[in-house]
């Protein structure tokens, strides 16, 4: 490839990313982001067209991702029993971006470098992402991201990642790639504090849970000089700005009450960890056998493309949503692509860095699907997921060392 090939190609992925990572544009300037993001959306769609490649079916994970492919248009067929074209135009756009986004990485990375780029890009978001839920807390809602709402007589912001749940969901993942990326002690220190504090001012559980597995995994799996004077300054760095700053003392204590441990009721942590799991296979029963078997198409996604609630209802869990929108294919496809994904980072990562960086982010995911829908397919939340199957993909092709 030449230098004038891959400055293009460098410039349509690095731009892609940003626009993936800028979509809270889409609420206060909806035209200008439109504008840019449906122009750079073809121009990556001529590029493929006229110099671009498909991925063969030729491993057990490729076969599945193909599969994948191809049931998407058998849930757009299914989307016309239960909905009408309104329904289909609303919800396939926000299942369609990720997926699109692989192909687009498929076509346009051709090195490690690119990689480690791409990650940087999603890290530098991610803070951004965090200091805009801080930027709330003390100064009230910006008026380009989503509507807050209110939690226990707090007001519950949104962040620059998207939707009210997305940051939380998405603090272990962010945790993660800061233990494994950022060099510097004292910016690592301050990054990780600012995540966690960030994390639990969400006030979503899924965000005091995704800390914990953050912290666990910089604990036990990643190596770096002085770790458990690193934790000690983390934990006494988060105590002090929770003495002395009100806002963050107001709303940590807030945090850690709705956990509310030793209680069972519904909006405890006990009780959301087991409607969440239990209440996905309720849900699930409630259907015919028929609309298990087959799905809803993408009326089974509801509020994770952007749907009223009607005819499926919602799992709150992204592995019940599958069965929901695809049926039994669905379900057993994604299932297969995530156990060969998780199995084959599994066998290289012990000499490969960035195969053991996507290990560790995949497996909070992982976990984090028993409680979140819509997570593979928010661009945040989902993002690492895609970009270690191009990045296994590439392995498997040998296009680098």
């Amino acid at each position: 490839m030449v230098l004038k090939q891959k400055n293009i190609i460098n410039f349509l992925l690095y731009t892609w990313v940003i626009l993936l990572m800028t979509q809270f544009l889409r609420v206060e300037y909806k035209i200008f982001y439109f504008t840019f993001f449906i122009f750079f959306l073809l121009l990556n769609i001529f590029v493929i067209f006229r110099n671009g490649f498909i991925f063969k079916a030729n491993t057990y994970l490729n076969l599945h991702l193909w599969i994948f492919y191809i049931l998407i248009f058998y849930i757009c067929g299914m989307t016309f029993f239960y909905g009408n074209l309104n329904d289909f135009l609303r919800a396939l756009p926000r299942m369609l971006i990720m997926p699109l986004t692989f192909i687009f990485f498929y076509n346009f990375i051709y090195s490690k470098r690119q990689f480690d780029r791409i990650l940087i890009i999603y890290l530098i978001f991610s803070v951004i992402a965090a200091l805009s839920i801080l930027y709330q807390i003390f100064f009230g809602p910006l008026e380009f991201i989503v509507d807050h709402t209110e939690r226990l007589g707090l007001e519950r912001y949104a962040s620059t990642a998207g939707s009210l749940t997305v940051f939380g969901g998405a603090t272990g993942i962010f945790l993660v790639l800061t233990g494994f990326y950022v060099n510097n002690y004292y910016i690592k220190l301050i990054v990780f504090i600012l995540f966690g504090i960030a994390g639990a001012l969400s006030l979503s559980k899924s965000g005091l849970m995704n800390i914990f597995l953050g912290i666990l995994i910089l604990i036990f799996f990643t190596k770096f000089k002085n770790k458990f004077i690193f934790v000690f300054s983390l934990l006494l760095g988060t105590f002090l700005i929770y003495k002395f700053v009100p806002q963050i003392e107001l709303y940590l204590d807030t945090a850690f009450k709705s956990l509310d441990i030793w209680s069972d009721q519904h909006l405890s942590i006990r009780g959301q960890t087991s409607f969440r799991i239990f209440g996905a296979i309720h849900q699930l029963s409630i259907d015919s056998i028929f609309e298990t078997f087959f799905g809803y198409g993408l009326l089974g996604g509801q509020g994770a493309f952007g749907l009223p609630m009607s005819i499926a209802g919602t799992t709150h869990n992204q592995f019940g949503d599958l069965f929901q929108i695809g049926g039994i294919f669905l379900f057993l496809n994604v299932l297969s692509i995530i156990f060969a994904l998780m199995l084959e980072l599994n066998k290289i990562r012990k000499n490969d860095f960035l195969a053991n960086v996507f290990f560790y982010c995949n497996l909070i995911g992982i976990i984090n699907m028993f409680f979140f829908n819509g997570f593979l397919y928010q661009p945040v939340t989902s993002f690492i997921f895609w970009l270690s199957l191009i990045y296994l993909i590439k392995k498997q092709e040998k296009i680098f060392n």
